[in-house]
């Protein structure tokens, strides 16, 4: 009951700040620009090309684009919105109003993260079925597997708030936001370089890139969903050329890494509640 109180109390913060508001904002932006680049490419292709097959191909890759945004949008969200979800608190002084009352410090971090990631996964879930009707509308395309894709992009996004917490329970706000923004950068750079290794079948870029999909799975989190989006055409595609395309996958998620993702999750949210209940306030 503790918990969901302090989720309460936190969404209601999280509503009153002009973050979520800019991300609104820009985020309708987004769609519409997308909604109207969808039907004119629709259009353009139908008036110039005869044969059927193109549309459905250039539709997946533009819906593939859409999502890689939404994907880059619902990370920086769960990163912005976690920053200062313990760390801003603690240097206002604000969460001892909460921490000298009789409430287990592990509750006032489940409570917040609980909440962050309800709000975070709500406006994944909105914007991803947003791009889908769009998609569906102008250019007839669907996904093989919407679900699974959104499923393992909202994932993405947890573990990044989840990791983003655990520093906001340690660190100062401006310290954890150079960490978690740097930490999030090496994975993206690292499974463009994995992808770029498998092409010339370097196996130390591979390598590399294993090390930082380790070190933090978030892109390879967003490459499994890759796979979900993409249409037959342009998953044989990348099978004939690996280098169609270093920013999707053309083989679905290994069950281990997928494993290894949640577990990550869940560690840093444990290791948030135990760093924080044990830090000198």
């Amino acid at each position: 009951m503790t918990v969901l109180l302090i989720a309460r109390y936190t969404l209601h913060e999280a509503a009153r700040k002009r973050l979520l508001l800019a991300v609104l904002v820009l985020t309708v932006l987004f769609l519409a620009v997308y909604g109207v680049g969808s039907q004119l490419l629709a259009d353009e292709i139908r008036r110039n090309v005869s044969r059927g097959p193109a549309l459905p191909f250039v539709a997946g890759l533009m819906s593939l684009m859409a999502f890689y945004i939404v994907s880059f949008l619902g990370g920086l969200l769960a990163i912005f919105i976690a920053l200062g979800s313990i760390a801003g608190e603690v240097e206002t002084g604000t969460i001892l109003a909460l921490a000298a009352r009789p409430i287990r410090r592990w509750q006032i971090v489940a409570g917040k993260w609980l909440a962050l990631a309800l709000l975070v996964t709500c406006y994944l879930v909105t914007v991803s079925t947003g791009v889908l009707v769009l998609s569906q509308r102008s250019t007839g395309y669907a996904p093989p597997n919407a679900a699974g894709a959104v499923t393992l992009i909202v994932l993405e996004a947890v573990l990044l708030l989840s990791l983003t917490m655990l520093g906001s329970a340690s660190l100062s706000t401006l310290t954890n936001g150079a960490i978690v923004f740097m930490l999030y950068g090496v994975a993206w750079v690292g499974g463009l370089v994995e992808s770029v290794g498998s092409i010339f079948g370097n196996n130390a870029m591979i390598n590399a890139g294993i090390v930082a999909s380790l070190l933090v799975p978030s892109d390879a989190l967003w490459k499994g969903a890759s796979f979900h989006l993409q249409p037959v055409a342009m998953i044989l595609a990348q099978n004939v050329s690996p280098a169609a395309n270093p920013f999707a996958a053309a083989t679905p998620m290994a069950m281990p890494m997928l494993v290894y993702s949640v577990l990550y999750t869940v560690t840093c949210l444990l290791l948030a509640m135990r760093v924080f209940s044990a830090r000198d306030l």
